[in-house]
């Protein structure tokens, strides 16, 4: 499927369409990554005040895709990953510090997995222990216990004051 066929290209140039087509050609886009794709350029280009082509000429989109080492969904994710940060900066603070609070906090790294909603748009952390025995799984409940309310609350809310 040519993406600028698509009706997600609206908004696009015909020359900024074949660019966003050449610079994923190797990599296959599921539709929700076109439309996050291109929906998500051309704010970048806007709030950066650069041209759309320049975006695909950034050196660490580049770098993803001449990679040799990531397989085509590893660089989608990473490719992904990239433009959330320049599409959504702050929020992208925020998830990085709450994955390294989670991080920091967790006492389990192996067996404790914590997740939030991705945009944090509510409240509230899924919490995942993986244990072998009742003994491993109260253990782990204990250790839970002893991390401070001020620290659960800003897992549970990042954008809550503390």
């Amino acid at each position: 499927m040519k993406s600028n066929s698509d009706n997600s290209m609206i908004g696009f140039s015909e020359k900024e369409a074949d660019a966003f087509d050449i610079f994923f050609k190797n990599i296959k886009l599921s539709r929700q990554y076109q439309h996050e794709f291109t929906e998500w350029i051309p704010e970048i280009a806007y709030s950066t005040e650069c041209a759309i082509l320049d975006i695909f000429k950034l050196e660490s989109l580049l770098d993803i895709i001449k990679s040799e080492k990531l397989n085509g969904p590893q660089k989608l994710t990473h490719i992904r990953n990239e433009l959330y940060t320049m599409r959504f900066p702050q929020l992208a603070v925020v998830r990085k510090d709450w994955e390294s609070l989670t991080r920091k906090h967790n006492p389990n790294k192996k067996n404790v997995k914590f997740k939030a909603d991705p945009y944090f748009e509510k409240a509230g952390i899924e919490l995942t222990i993986n244990a072998e025995n009742r003994e491993e799984l109260l253990a782990t409940f204990l250790e839970l216990s002893k991390i401070d309310n001020k620290i659960w609350d800003k897992i549970i809310d990042p954008f809550r004051e503390v």
